[in-house]
């Protein structure tokens, strides 16, 4: 009884061994997911440029001193897009795999073909570009649409189908808490570009907001945009319809412009649009965080002009926020920080402007740059900014500031 039930232990350990060779055998000619391919060969260049993706090849020659000055930048390229799975990034050893270069026509090294998705082999198209990582990132960018992650920082720029976009709005709007962006055009005959939709994105990178970008050409994109954004118009005449989703409303879009052509469009849709004020550079504007109408009622006040209260400065900056169809941008909580001055005027008078003044400034050089979001320095300075303005004049008309326990608010 022992020696068989020992027989029947070793044939199902056996029969183990047997299932996972199999499963290895199977995974073992699978099709590799990994987009950048550095040694491509005769042997598996049609599985890995198969038509089904966009793909960038290098054809090269060990010996070539131009191939070797490009394999540093051509690698970048590959990282860069490392992390997608729609475009191949492929190196082929010309030399060692000649078949290959005849095949292509291949005249001289380094060779770069492009192949589109879709054609497969049929007519590669030479890459007309320059030898930079750089260059390189742009060329597949426009021919692609899509963007390495070198090009727009992480979660900024989604290219979505219609069949993508609810679910996309719900997952930045409600899973991570941004400002949603919708971008409908059709590339093809759009004036904006996908490098102008790169360029605008850095420039709002530590902001919460994510751009989706949706190809109105695509069937049933116009109902997607209706269905799930509320938008009941699509652009036209080569723009492109920028609408906004803020986090935490219904989602309805509310348009921020009809017919975007250029990134300098679309970088102010959304500056003024979300209620922002900085470059395109993504550094603050000179006077950011400033409103001269608020700033002139404040002074007046402090001058003591008659008929002039508290409350009417509140009252004119509760107006000017509600002006904003977006809430949540730094305009508006710049416009709310003049009713917050205000107030602060009645109870202690004119000094607490440069008393707060001296604080923030204090408060900025003890805190490590380290430890502070690029958004907070921005708010920080936004509010030194407003502060600076009324300082000379809180100063003239400085009076006996009471002394207090009640700690900041700024």
């Amino acid at each position: 009884m022992a020696a068989r039930s020992g027989c029947l232990r070793a044939a199902i350990a056996l029969q183990k061994i047997f299932v996972v060779m199999a499963v290895l055998s199977v995974l073992a000619v699978l099709p590799v997911a990994a987009v950048y391919e550095p040694d491509v060969g005769s042997n598996d260049f049609d599985t890995v440029v198969d038509g089904g993706r966009h793909a960038l090849v290098e054809f090269y020659a060990p010996w070539c001193g131009h191939c070797k000055a490009l394999a540093p930048e051509f690698r970048k390229v590959g990282e860069a897009y490392a992390d997608r799975d729609d475009v191949v990034i492929a190196q082929v050893d010309a030399d060692k795999h000649r078949e290959l270069g005849q095949r292509f026509q291949v005249r001289g090294y380094p060779t770069l073909l492009w192949f589109a998705k879709g054609r497969g082999e049929l007519a590669p198209e030479p890459v007309q570009a320059g030898r930079t990582a750089k260059d390189l990132m742009a060329f597949v960018a426009e021919k692609s649409g899509i963007l390495s992650s070198a090009e727009v920082p992480p979660g900024m720029l989604h290219q979505v189908s219609p069949t993508e976009l609810e679910r996309k709005i719900a997952a930045l709007r409600d899973a991570e808490g941004r400002t949603v962006v919708v971008v409908a055009h059709e590339p093809a005959t759009s004036s904006l570009k996908t490098a102008d939709l790169a360029a605008v994105a850095r420039a709002f990178r530590d902001e919460p907001l994510a751009m989706v970008v949706l190809d109105t050409s695509q069937a049933g994109a116009a109902e997607a945009l209706k269905r799930h954004a509320h938008l009941r118009q699509t652009a036209t005449d080569g723009g492109a319809l920028v609408a906004a989703l803020p986090t935490n409303r219904p989602a309805v879009a509310v348009p921020l412009r009809e017919r975007v052509r250029s990134r300098a469009e679309l970088f102010d849709a959304l500056n003024v649009g979300l209620g922002y004020d900085l470059l395109l550079s993504g550094d603050l504007q000179e006077n950011a965080g400033v409103d001269e109408e608020l700033e002139s009622m404040l002074i007046r006040l402090m001058r003591g002009e008659r008929g002039l209260t508290i409350q009417s400065v509140k009252q004119a900056a509760d107006r000017r926020v509600k002006l904003f169809r977006v809430p949540g941008g730094p305009r508006p909580d710049s416009l709310a920080y003049y009713a917050k001055l205000a107030g602060k005027l009645g109870d202690h008078g004119s000094a607490s402007i440069t008393v707060e003044l001296s604080r923030l400034e204090g408060l900025l050089k003890q805190l490590p740059a380290t430890s502070l979001s690029k958004r907070q320095v921005r708010s920080f300075y936004r509010r030194l900014n407003v502060l600076r303005r009324l300082a000379p004049v809180a100063r003239q008309e400085a009076v006996a500031y009471p002394k207090s326990d009640e700690k900041s608010e700024l």
